[in-house]
This record gives C-alpha cells, sequence and structure tokens, in this order.
C-alpha cells in the first residue's frame, strides 16, 4: 500500500516564508518609487509593509519590478538597494541590501535619487 503523499497548502507556504524572515514586518501603506540602479527608468509603487531588512511593494500591473534596483520610501526620505526575493502577480518582497539616507550626505553617484525624491515628494 502506498502512502498517501501530502503538498503544503498556500497557507503554509506563507507562514514558512514569514517565518523564516529575520525580523518582522510592519505592516504600512505608503508611496515608494523603483529605480532602476542606473536611474535610467523610475515608476511608483506602494510598499505595504516594511522591516529593517525588507519590504513588500505592490506595483501597476503594467509594471515589473527589475530583479535589482532601488527602492525610494518618500515619507521615511530613505533609498534602500534592493533584490527581488520573489514575485506574486503585482506583489515583490524584496531583501535590503544597502540602506541610504536622502539628504545633503548623499554620495555623489546616488544624487539621481535626492533628485527623483523631491520629485515626488513635492507632488
Amino acid at each position: 500500500m502506498r502512502a498517501a503523499v501530502t503538498h503544503p497548502t498556500a497557507k503554509d507556504i506563507l507562514t514558512a516564508s514569514a517565518e523564516s524572515r529575520l525580523e518582522t514586518r510592519k505592516r504600512v501603506l505608503m508611496a515608494g518609487l523603483v529605480v532602476r540602479d542606473d536611474g535610467g527608468e523610475a515608476f511608483g509603487c506602494t510598499v505595504l509593509d516594511v522591516s529593517a531588512s525588507g519590504a513588500r511593494v505592490r506595483v501597476a500591473a503594467d509594471r515589473m519590478v527589475p530583479q535589482h534596483f532601488h527602492l525610494v520610501i518618500v515619507r521615511n526620505r530613505t533609498a534602500h538597494k534592493a533584490r527581488v526575493m520573489w514575485r506574486r502577480q503585482q506583489l515583490s518582497g524584496v531583501r535590503f541590501e544597502s540602506t541610504v539616507a536622502i539628504d545633503n550626505q548623499l554620495p555623489e553617484e546616488l544624487h539621481f535619487l535626492r533628485k527623483l525624491w523631491i520629485e515626488c515628494a513635492t507632488r
């Protein structure tokens, strides 16, 4: 007699994924920008939850978050070098590789992020 094969449910997978995170994410609803590393493309997103090590973002159906990018969180005046860990339709889970404050001490090679932040913050 064969043993019954069980498959994990979507709830099991999401629970395991959440438990494997280093930190608990805080549910938020903040405006953000997805910015290609070279600044050549930027588009809006909504940050749905965030922790010190990552976030979950939602983009328009006609957009796709690049594998590596900068996530600018407008309210926090921060830019995160980020990497996509998972994608589901319009949602992406990202891990932060580094974080910088968008202020007068921003490294020169990242000044384009400050310009984009100003454009978004003044809308």
